[in-house]
């Protein structure tokens, strides 16, 4: 349990983290703190891959699920970066926050 709690504490931190990081980069555009944040989450979920499943390279599928990793992901996290540099975090946080549940809402 408590391996459960620990994991749920880093889930929040790694969710926090995406507000703070902007904020400490000032000097870089928002598509590249997104690039840069992909990039590296990209990279770790490869190397995850490569470690676990090997036969998922050769699936046909990896053309579409870049199309979709860009339009759901780094599209979306631009505009985040967008929001806090040119508005209030709590705003961008509360609009971040709520726009699953709007969308589910709609839909």
């Amino acid at each position: 349990m408590a391996l459960g709690f620990f994991f749920i504490l880093a889930a929040c931190f790694c969710w926090g983290f995406i507000f703070v990081v902007p904020q400490f980069l000032p000097a870089f555009d928002p598509i590249e703190v997104a690039l840069g944040r992909f990039f590296i989450y990209g990279l770790a979920c490869f190397l995850f891959v490569l470690i676990k499943k090997r036969s998922l390279f050769r699936s046909p599928f990896w053309k579409k699920a870049f199309g979709y990793g860009i339009l759901s992901s780094i599209l979306p996290y631009t505009g985040l970066v967008f929001c806090l540099r040119y508005a209030d975090p709590a705003v961008t946080a509360l609009i971040y926050g709520l726009a699953p549940i709007t969308i589910s809402v709609l839909g």
